[in-house]
């Protein structure tokens, strides 16, 4: 049996981003008194000390990982770990973050927000939340945790939806534009 894995990737844990990082924690210390299940938090930043409070204080330390920033490899093996990918932000356009995560065929759990909701597709690609909102967070990371079945489905569809972003996709749509509108003219 392999413990189901959240995974947030975070680049750092700065201002807003702290008000962030205290609700996915929280969110996740309730999942985790339903689910045998790991918060894997990558990144640095200056206020990691703040979350390492908050963590002990939650007492959740044996159920969080801090992996400070990752990447090649290491950032490779969290992503095939994980079993879910998790960005509650506030405000974000199409972070790269996400495109990582499809890339590894993960389901996303993100907040219903411009950017996110321009790409992905409600329960084809992603759960959406509402921003700032800890009890949707929390119902969404346990329903994902529970079935399997959905995340599968949501990880073989941003596989291909990755496929969208290729360079070859984006050059061939970019110049079938270009041809419409030349021959308006």
């Amino acid at each position: 049996f392999k413990q189901k894995t959240a995974y947030e990737m975070l680049r750092s844990l700065v201002g807003s981003e702290m008000c962030i990082r205290d609700r996915l924690i929280s969110a996740f210390a309730t999942v985790s008194t339903l689910h045998d299940c790991v918060l894997h938090i990558a990144g640095d930043g200056r206020d990691v000390n703040a979350v390492r409070r908050q963590i002990n204080r939650l007492g959740i330390e044996k159920k969080v990982i801090l992996s400070g920033w990752l990447q090649g490899n290491a950032l490779r093996k969290a992503y095939q770990e994980a079993h879910i990918f998790v960005l509650p932000s506030w405000s974000e356009g199409f972070p790269f973050v996400l495109y990582e995560a499809m890339e590894a065929g993960l389901p996303i759990i993100t907040t219903e927000i411009r950017g996110m909701v321009d790409e992905l597709e409600a329960g084809m690609n992603a759960v959406f939340i509402p921003p700032r909102n800890e009890e949707a967070l929390a119902e969404a990371m346990y329903a994902l945790l529970s079935d399997p079945q959905l995340r599968q489905v949501m990880g073989r569809n941003n596989l291909r939806k990755i496929r969208e972003y290729e360079p070859q996709a984006i050059a061939a749509d970019y110049l079938t534009k270009v041809k419409k509108i030349c021959l308006r003219d």
